[in-house]
């Protein structure tokens, strides 16, 4: 007889469940060998093998596919949290009424802003710190707002640019560390790239060419990459190789579309030799912006096109959130720049920025006032045979008709008993009017049916394709 302790310190109530589901069903598998065992030896180890396997599969499974997002304390109850910064050790987010800091990644927020040029009709949509600790906010109603000593004390800061409308918006904010400058655009009725030292008191209109001067060529991203600066504005792409004083307006071949959001953050990256924009997807451009290829694969899960929403690299991985009215809003990831990708799972509605800090990854979603911070630990065990699934026919040589419990955006993934991936789409599930899946390229055999939704909710069954 061999006996096995297990000794299991666990916190997480859903690990917790996880852990217990676990030792559960294989307790009973186990019973059902001792039981059997002396009927028919061989069919009853057989047997034993195929249910431990498929167990098994289901549990690797719900370990990849339910890693979750939580939600940290609010932030600003009510008002939605928007960009996401990691800067000298501490967590910051831009919000409808503020900015605020946290020291102990989410889990508590100092107001940085103290109500300063506050209103519950604007939101500070992005943010960036100098080399010195000065910080700029942009903001949807004021323009800039400034403070030259770490968030202490705040101004807004629009002198140079002029009016911009009845919100006074600013559509970017960036800076270039190399040169010491920070850049601003602004719409209706000041067209214009803006740019100014730090401290300077006023800002000055960049006077080169068409840049900035009207909608089509107005600047939403800007990234640096080496000695030179990139703009990018709707279907329009820039170059400058003197600091930003002066721009040539590049002749770009595959370029993509619809590059402006009032949304996004940091959807233009220089990684390596190479700059990496965010749209209708991924694109990747290996000459300095002269022609775009798209790299994500369209996401795999995705039918028509998603919307880049926020971009984020760390280092090692890039992080890539969509938008897409076809499936849900998840965050995707790649650890070699665009040739494999993975989902990261959503937080409901789409992601607005993502940002890494003492080694988590938060995210902060559209309409919501807390900031998510993900967990890549199972939240859940995954029994097949799920009674709430319903497959028809099985055994399934063609098409397979699938329907479960819920409505709405599912993911469908069948795996193979080894684990692998063999399918995935995305369908917008309704209890009454079953999904149709083509198995007619799927070698015949056995493997497991997985659905998924927006809140992570599972169903599985095992299928067999002849």
């Amino acid at each position: 007889m061999i006996i096995v302790s297990i000794n299991i310190f666990l916190k997480d109530s859903n690990i917790k469940k996880t852990t217990y589901c676990f030792f559960n069903k294989l307790l009973s598998i186990i019973f059902i060998f001792k039981f059997e065992l002396s009927k028919n030896y061989k069919q009853t180890i057989y047997t034993m093998k195929k249910q431990l396997l498929l167990f098994s599969v289901a549990l690797l499974i719900a370990s990849s596919s339910l890693a979750q997002w939580n939600p940290l304390p609010h932030v600003s109850q009510y008002y939605p949290a928007w960009d996401l910064k990691s800067h000298n050790s501490q967590l910051f987010v831009t919000t409808n009424v503020g900015v605020y800091s946290s020291t102990d990644d989410g889990n508590t927020w100092a107001d940085l802003t103290n109500g300063f040029a506050s209103s519950s009709s604007s939101s500070d949509r992005e943010i960036v710190f100098t080399s010195n600790n000065e910080i700029f906010v942009r903001t949807t109603t004021y323009g800039i707002l400034r403070s030259l000593n770490n968030g202490v004390t705040w101004t807004i800061d629009t002198a140079g640019i002029g009016s911009s409308g009845s919100s006074n918006e600013a559509k970017t904010i960036f800076y270039d560390n190399t040169n010491n400058r920070v850049f601003t655009s602004a719409g209706w009725p000041s067209y214009g790239l803006f740019y100014k030292s730090p401290a300077d008191n006023n800002w000055t209109r960049v006077s080169s060419g068409s840049i900035g001067t009207n909608s089509g060529t107005l600047i939403h991203y800007m990234v640096a990459k080496g000695s030179k600066l990139f703009a990018a504005g709707y279907n329009t792409f820039f170059e400058s190789s003197d600091g930003g004083i002066t721009w040539t307006q590049k002749t770009v071949a595959g370029y993509p579309a619809n590059t402006s959001s009032a949304f996004t953050t940091a959807p233009l990256l220089a990684i390596g030799n190479d700059l990496y924009m965010g749209s209708t997807g991924v694109y990747k451009s290996t000459d300095d912006g002269s022609t775009w290829t798209r790299i994500d694969n369209n996401f795999s899960l995705f039918y028509g096109a998603p919307y880049v929403t926020a971009m984020h690299y760390d280092g090692t991985k890039l992080y890539a959130a969509v938008r897409s009215n076809n499936a849900p809003n998840y965050l995707y990831v790649t650890s070699d720049l665009g040739t494999n990708w993975s989902d990261m799972g959503t937080a409901g509605t789409y992601f607005v920025s993502v940002t890494t800090h003492n080694n988590k990854v938060f995210g902060s979603a559209f309409g919501h006032d807390s900031v998510f911070v993900y967990n890549s630990g199972t939240i859940g065990i995954v029994e097949p045979n799920s009674t709430k699934l319903t497959i028809s026919p099985n055994p399934v040589s063609e098409y397979l008709n699938v329907s479960c419990s819920w409505n709405g955006n599912t993911v469908i993934e069948i795996y193979d008993m080894q684990g692998k991936k063999v399918m995935s789409r995305n369908s917008i599930m309704q209890k009454k009017s079953p999904s149709k899946l083509n198995f007619s390229g799927i070698a015949p055999g056995e493997y497991l049916i997985l659905l998924r939704n927006d809140q992570n909710e599972i169903q599985t069954q095992k299928i067999v394709v002849e």
